[in-house]
Order: structure tokens, then C-alpha cells, then sequence
């Protein structure tokens, strides 16, 4: 059986020169790790108030092992952009089940 998570992040980006540029970098490394496991990468941002959500569909043998997946290739692409992840532990998220095969 195959669990796909959908998960998606939303955050409040401080103190970037070019909130645009960056983006788009992040959105780049996501796709770069796009695989079987992983798909459906997404990013929106709001550049006059600096919020950011992203999401990506990561699928594995089970619910946790997915949301791992996704939570890791998520936080993967920040650092690859020279992003900073310093609170992650408290930023708000949302999962949920998409698909059981």
C-alpha cells in the first residue's frame, strides 16, 4: 500500500533583499528534487507582506514515512537557497492523507 502526504507550510520571510529572486530559486530546488516519491511541488508568495506557502505530495509505505519526505524535501530546498530554518519546529503545517492504493 502507497500513502501519498500532501504537505504545505506557510511562512513569514524577514529581512530578504529580493523576496522574488529568492523564490524562485526555492521553487527551482524544489523541482530538482521532484521524484517518484516526490511531486506536485508548489510555491506562492506575497511579496508585499513577505508570506511564503509551499507545498509538495510526497509518497511512501506509510503515513509518517511520507510526511517525513515531504517535510525533509521542503526544508531541503531553503537551505540549497541559502535559506534559514532556525524555528522550524514551530511553523504551522498542515497534512493529510490524499491517496491509498
Amino acid at each position: 500500500m502507497t500513502i501519498a502526504v500532501k504537505l504545505t507550510m506557510s511562512f513569514l520571510v524577514h529581512d530578504c533583499v529580493d523576496l522574488d529572486a529568492h523564490t524562485d530559486t526555492v521553487m527551482e530546488e524544489l523541482i530538482a528534487l521532484e521524484s517518484e516519491s516526490v511531486t506536485d511541488s508548489d510555491l506562492a508568495a506575497t511579496l508585499s507582506t513577505g508570506e511564503v506557502t509551499i507545498s509538495v505530495v510526497a509518497r511512501a509505505d506509510n503515513f509518517e514515512t511520507a510526511a517525513a519526505i515531504a517535510d525533509s524535501t521542503i526544508r531541503t530546498a531553503i537551505h540549497a537557497s541559502h535559506g534559514s530554518t532556525r524555528e522550524w519546529q514551530t511553523v504551522a503545517s498542515e497534512s493529510r492523507p490524499l491517496v491509498s492504493a
